[in-house]
C-alpha cells in the first residue's frame, strides 16, 4: 500500500516594515540591531519568536527584568509583505534582595557563593547572571547550572529575589562519570543557549 501526500506550499512571504513601539530606554534602532528579520527577509515565525527574546533580553541585561514584548504581524494587502510591530513594556529597573541557594549538598555554599558576580543590593545584571553561571559551572561539580528570578517583587517594589541556584541532584541518563551533555535553556527573562557543561548535574529551577 501506498500513501500520497499533496502538499500546496503556498507563496513564500518576506518582511516588509519593521517597527518598536513603547521604548524609552533603548532606541527602535538599537533593539533592532542584532534582529533576525529585517525588510526583505523571508517571514519566519520561528525566527520572530528569536528576536521577541533578543529584544527582551536587552531589558533584562540592563535590569528590566518585569519587561515585556508583544510581536504583532500584519499581511500589508499593499505590498503583499508581512509587516511586524513589537509592543514593548519596559517596566522600571529592578535590584536583587537575596539569593536563594539550597539543595546544595557537594560543598559549603559559601564556596558556590564567592563564585557569584552579582550580591544583594545590585542592579540585575544579564552578563553578571551568566558570569555567576560559568564560574559556578567552572568548580566542577555540576553538569548543568541554571537562574530564574522571582516573578513577584519583595516587600521592596523594586526589589526581587533571586532564585540562585536551587541546586538539584540528578542523575538520570548518567553515562559516565564527566558525561558532557549540550542543553538549550530559556528563562522568562534572558535565553542561555547551547551550554556544554561536565560533571554532575544541578538543576537551578524556580520555586514556582
Amino acid at each position: 500500500m501506498f500513501i500520497v501526500f499533496e502538499i500546496v506550499e503556498g507563496k513564500q512571504y518576506k518582511v516588509g516594515n519593521v517597527e518598536v513601539f513603547g521604548n524609552s530606554i533603548f532606541s527602535g534602532k538599537q533593539l533592532k540591531e542584532g534582529v533576525k528579520l529585517s525588510k526583505g527577509e523571508v517571514y519566519s515565525e520561528g525566527k520572530l519568536r528569536s528576536d521577541t527574546s533578543k529584544i527582551q533580553s536587552d531589558y533584562f541585561d540592563e535590569g528590566y527584568i518585569s519587561a515585556s514584548v508583544k510581536a504583532d504581524t500584519v499581511l500589508n494587502s499593499q505590498t503583499g509583505n508581512v509587516d511586524i510591530s513589537y509592543g514593548v513594556s519596559e517596566g522600571e529597573v529592578a535590584y536583587v534582595n537575596q539569593i536563594n541557594l539550597s539543595g546544595n549538598t557537594r560543598t559549603k555554599d559559601v564556596v558556590i557563593r564567592r563564585e557569584m558576580r552579582l550580591f544583594p543590593g545590585d542592579r540585575y545584571n544579564g552578563d553578571k547572571l551568566r558570569r555567576s553561571r560559568q564560574r559556578i559551572q567552572n568548580l566542577g561539580f555540576f553538569e548543568e547550572v541554571t537562574f530564574d528570578t522571582e516573578e513577584e517583587p519583595t516587600t521592596l517594589p523594586d526589589k526581587y529575589d533571586l532564585d540562585v541556584f536551587k541546586l538539584i541532584r540528578n542523575f538520570k541518563n548518567r553515562t559516565t562519570p564527566h558525561s558532557i551533555r549540550q542543553t538549550a535553556r530559556f528563562t522568562s527573562h534572558a535565553a542561555l543557549e547551547n551550554t556544554i557543561a561536565h560533571g554532575e548535574m544541578a538543576i537551578i529551577n524556580p520555586a514556582h
